[in-house]
């Protein structure tokens, strides 16, 4: 989320015309639902659903790892 929000801010100072903002809203607005979400269900004793929303977000992080571990580890050759 911080990641996220770090590259909307620095992109402000470069762009802040409304397409710029209508493309970061729901890359914004998709992880603050979850994480809304997550805490309403907590709040509503459904912490293995609120656990499984959460999960949601790790997914894209553990794919772009295990991709840059698969290139580590097969060494391929770019020519």
């Amino acid at each position: 989320m911080l990641v996220l929000a770090y590259f909307f801010l620095d992109g402000l100072q470069y762009s802040a015309s409304p397409e710029y903002v209508a493309i970061w809203i729901p890359v914004l607005g998709l992880p603050i639902g979850v994480l809304v979400g997550a805490w309403l269900l907590q709040g509503k004793s459904k912490g293995r659903l609120a656990s499984l929303l959460l999960g949601l977000l790790a997914i894209p992080p553990v794919l772009f790892v295990a991709f840059f571990g698969l290139l580590l580890a097969t060494n391929p050759s770019w020519h």
